[in-house]
């Protein structure tokens, strides 16, 4: 009995190690039968002065989110990065997603991938690890679009700083 005890934690030790690594771009290549539903990036922070590389600029930085939803002949598939993005320079700064010690980041699938996706006109909703989330297109730009999480039975609007939340019909 031990013994398989054993081989069941070494399988699960395994696989744990040695998850899938799955890049957002992997996501991102559409196969036949495949679509986009959400390409979204949206600003949850004001502008942050920061000197995040230590070399004494501080740079205009916000708190970020890309959110990419495909549908698939098997269902919806998408993934969640988070990080900060430098709005001057127009660019991802940091991710907040494990890196290596020279600073690139790390994905493996169970890290950024999205669950229990559903899509209703102009919204969606998904988990991300334990939280509960929803989109809501208000139209052009960031003014009336909408973010929320559900963390325990509460519901928080995440107010929008920026960017744009699309959701193809």
């Amino acid at each position: 009995m031990w013994f398989v005890k054993g081989l069941l934690f070494v399988g699960l030790l395994s696989t744990v190690l040695y998850a899938k690594e799955e890049k957002p771009q992997d996501f991102e290549k559409l196969r036949a039968g495949e679509r986009v539903i959400t390409k979204s990036v949206v600003y949850y922070s004001k502008p942050l002065r920061m000197d995040l590389k230590q070399n004494g600029v501080r740079n205009y930085l916000v708190m970020a989110a890309k959110i990419f939803i495909k549908e698939t002949p098997k269902g919806y598939k998408g993934y969640l990065v988070r990080g900060l993005y430098d709005i001057k320079n127009n660019k991802v700064a940091k991710y907040y997603v494990r890196t290596t010690p020279d600073g690139r980041p790390i994905y493996t699938h169970t890290d950024i991938a999205l669950s229990d996706i559903k899509v209703n006109k102009k919204s969606v909703t998904f988990d991300y690890n334990s939280l509960h989330y929803a989109l809501r297109d208000g139209g052009k730009g960031y003014a009336n679009d909408e973010m929320s999480v559900i963390l325990n039975k509460k519901t928080r609007y995440i107010p929008l700083y920026g960017g744009d939340i699309k959701i193809n019909e």
